[in-house]
């Protein structure tokens, strides 16, 4: 039986547990092949052979290791990486670490974005809200339509008499500049 890793995991099969990450890259880092069973957050009966409730749980065949670091000290291998392994087990170190931490950033992204949906789906007080209800009033308020009519017809009355003064003494100073000065014009010709 080969090497099994029980790791947490959310929906759509997110792994977002840094200590399974952890466990993941010192088997990656010891270049040990393991296959990796995902264990959801209501599934410990899958790892209750192991005796803990915490992943990640390592099983080495029928061995099951003490949690922590000394699971990974009893497979026997070599601590150290021989010098050609070096640069490409850097590579795969940084490509894990940048998993971690966009799928930690996506993770938190998705539990605030999930939490506003819930308020929202919660929140059952409409956007309008009705204060008081409207109720006929005591004494009624309108136009005092009586006012405007009587503002109205004195200034009609100012406007009317204003315009016909001034249109009988446009008409009159038009006669008396005729007569004087018509003649006048008359004798020029």
């Amino acid at each position: 039986m080969a090497v099994e890793l029980f790791e947490l995991v959310g929906d759509d099969d997110r792994r977002f547990s840094p200590y399974c990450w952890r466990a993941r890259m010192a088997l990656a880092h010891k270049g040990i092949e393991a296959d990796y069973i995902p264990v959801g957050f209501t599934e410990k009966d899958r790892i209750a052979f192991s005796g803990q409730q915490l992943v990640p749980v390592l099983r080495d065949g029928e061995k099951i290791p003490d949690s922590g670091e000394a699971s990974l000290l009893h497979l026997k291998e070599n601590l150290f990486l021989p010098l050609r392994q070096i640069p490409e087990t850097a590579q795969q170190y940084a490509n894990i670490e940048k998993d971690v931490i966009v799928q930690g950033a996506l993770m938190k992204l998705l539990l605030e974005q999930k939490a506003e949906a819930l308020i929202e789906a919660r929140n059952t007080v409409s956007t309008i809200q009705m204060l008081d209800e409207a109720t006929v009033p005591e004494k009624k308020a309108r136009p005092q339509r009586l006012l405007i009519v009587f503002i109205a017809a004195v200034f009609s009355a100012f406007a009317t008499t204003f315009y016909i003064l001034a249109a009988t003494y446009v008409r009159e100073l038009s006669i008396r500049w005729r007569a004087e000065y018509g003649s006048n014009r008359e004798m020029t010709r």
